[in-house]
């Protein structure tokens, strides 16, 4: 398979998820109504989930460092005498 015709695989496979989860409808019955095996579509959702959740941790974060801050300090000596 090429990579774009796996890339409409996953995004027709995405529209199904999303249309299963606005339906109403269990997993099973969805899955019954449009002629996919359940395990099938469960597959597919654990799937797309891994590699949306693949995608957030292989992000990079920036991270600013500060310079410390300093309260002022007294001079203790001359308020001794």
């Amino acid at each position: 398979m090429t990579r774009i015709h796996n890339l409409e695989l996953r995004k027709k496979r995405e529209q199904r998820i999303s249309d299963y989860k606005s339906s109403g409808q269990s997993q099973v019955k969805c899955c019954e109504d449009n002629g996919i095996s359940y395990q099938q579509f469960g597959y597919w959702k654990k799937k797309i989930k891994d590699q949306s959740t693949e995608k957030i941790n292989n992000s990079w974060v920036p991270v600013i460092i500060e310079e410390p801050r300093t309260s002022p300090t007294r001079d203790i000596s001359s308020s001794l005498l």
